[in-house]
């Protein structure tokens, strides 16, 4: 299914706005994709997951691959026992003893589609790709007559972001209606609360976990403060003579936040450059050999790595793409 998804529909279905799951692209590129503009229009979706339903991924599946045309039973049943929570999954998760929470599922989320599933992320750019990506891009187009770098859009999985050079966002309700019925028309709810309407040249604006700052420069990316305090401690404990981090889970950590400073054009900070210090200090005792590195996450591990999830999730990403691009140099 995964391989379906990925290599195969992937292919003939294009997905430029999508950036959750595209290879090579990770949350900072996603946040870097608006630096040329100064008006930020961001948007959640509330629910997202939960309100995804077996028969919405059946008709975007059967849209678009005539293979699966005229059997859309067959794709339903598929689908509802392999992708979507059901009362059976439920109960056989609480007859192992896990709790709902603890594999990423909701009581309320009654038939949505599985958090944390290999093929969740793929499903769900799919559907919202068909359901809310294309028919924004069509209102764009025909608000701004096709002229391009009037606008930008991308969405990380549930977060939707529009940039735009000129104030019009703010100043044109209309536009903004208009974003909001396709999402409703969709079926999908608005995290009002967590909307924003901001002017970068007023302060940073944080697209999916990133800061994008106005500098002398131009606009750069810069990582929060927690943020950087929660790297520093994963290095911190890294270094420790009985650390369980493996090298993996280090040139994961690594590759994210080096992604994000490489695009940089002001000095580090003093908690980067402690950063760079301790990844340094670690690399030197691994390569020595005195450094033992284990399997096993312990508790304290377990949590850290919940915390750093969107960090952890791009890091190979960040480094291919590092890779491609110091080879073109």
């Amino acid at each position: 299914m995964l391989d379906y998804l990925r290599d195969d529909l992937a292919k003939h279905y294009a997905m430029p706005y999508a950036n959750g799951t595209r290879r090579g692209c990770s949350y900072v590129d996603n946040a870097l994709f608006h630096r040329r503009n100064r008006f930020f229009c961001l948007l959640d979706l509330e629910s997202a997951y939960p309100t995804i339903t077996s028969r919405m991924a059946m008709d975007v599946l059967c849209k678009l691959d005539r293979r699966l045309r005229g059997k859309e039973v067959e794709v339903n049943a598929f689908l509802s026992r392999h992708c979507f929570l059901s009362p059976e999954m439920i109960e056989a998760c609480q007859d192992q003893g896990a709790k709902i929470e603890s594999v990423g599922l909701m009581a309320k989320a009654m038939g949505g589609l599985i958090t944390g599933g290999p093929v969740a992320p793929f499903l769900f750019d799919l559907i919202l790709s068909d359901l809310i990506d294309r028919p924004i891009e069509k209102l764009m187009n025909t608000y701004f007559d096709g002229r391009k770098g009037e606008w930008c859009y991308t969405r990380y999985i549930d977060d939707l972001t529009f940039s735009f050079p000129s104030h019009r966002i703010q100043n044109n309700p209309y536009l903004r209606r208009e974003i909001r019925r396709i999402i409703m028309d969709a079926g999908f709810g608005i995290s009002h609360h967590k909307a924003r309407l901001l002017d970068i040249r007023k302060g940073a604006v944080q697209v999916t976990g990133v800061n994008l700052v106005f500098g002398p420069k131009g606009v750069f990316a810069k990582l929060s403060q927690p943020y950087l305090r929660e790297t520093r401690h994963f290095f911190y404990l890294a270094n420790k003579p009985d650390s369980s981090v493996t090298l993996e889970q280090v040139s994961g950590v690594w590759g994210a936040f080096y992604a994000c400073l490489r695009r940089r054009h002001t000095p580090l900070s003093a908690v980067e450059r402690e950063i760079v210090m301790l990844y340094q200090s670690f690399r030197t005792q691994y390569e020595a050999g005195k450094c033992k590195l284990k399997d096993p996450d312990p508790k304290w591990m377990r949590q850290l790595k919940k915390k750093l999830a969107k960090l952890t999730m791009a890091a190979e990403t960040s480094r291919k793409t590092h890779r491609s691009e110091g080879g073109s140099n």
